[in-house]
């Protein structure tokens, strides 16, 4: 692998979960999924469910893997759902990918809490996948009604999609890897 540029390294070194680093190899081409291919797969320890992230912010999570590539599927997906936080009033909500390579939505937030125009949106930790704290994007428009229960605002990622060429995935979290062997599965099931 090419050498890393040191903001990368310098983050990995910084975070408190190891963290493994990958390039891009490709972009989905399809508009029916934002996603991107890298480099690591399987054979790297990369499991399906992990987190990826550079020193900007979230990019999304690891979705397909290979054993020498994963597909990521961005945070700007319209599937995408993650658990946040603003970072000034700590108000918990949910940013949802618009489809589009620079949008989120800021869903789920009380009508009555307090949201201002270029709050930072950070992740909460509390959807089992991120781990809290990491920066997805700022507050760029407010839609709040005079009713209703929720109000709702637009994100700008704090990560440009299109410029990305390396990545660092987290690989404390995500699903565990399928076992092959019988006599495992057979003895994880009867375990108290």
């Amino acid at each position: 692998m090419k050498q890393l540029t040191t903001a990368l390294l310098d983050y990995a070194k910084a975070s408190p979960d190891p963290q493994l680093p990958a390039r891009i190899l490709g972009v989905n081409p399809a508009a029916t999924l934002l996603s991107l291919r890298i480099d690591r797969g399987e054979s790297d320890g990369i499991r399906r469910g992990m987190p990826v992230v550079t020193p900007d912010g979230v990019v999304g999570i690891v979705q397909r893997v290979t054993g020498s590539f994963a597909d990521v599927v961005l945070i700007t997906d319209a599937n995408s759902k993650i658990a946040v936080k603003v970072q000034r009033s700590r108000v918990r909500a949910t940013a949802t990918g618009k489809g589009e390579s620079r949008a989120l939505q800021l869903e789920n937030a009380l009508r009555t809490e307090d949201l201002q125009e270029g709050d930072q949106v950070v992740t909460s930790g509390t959807d089992g996948v991120f781990p809290p704290g990491l920066l997805v994007g700022r507050i760029t428009s407010l839609q709040r009604r005079n009713y209703g229960m929720v109000q709702s605002a637009d994100i700008l990622p704090a990560v440009d999609m299109t410029k990305l060429e390396e990545v660092l995935v987290i690989q404390t979290r995500g699903a565990p890897p399928p076992s092959n062997n019988p006599q495992a599965r057979r003895g994880a099931e009867t375990a108290p």
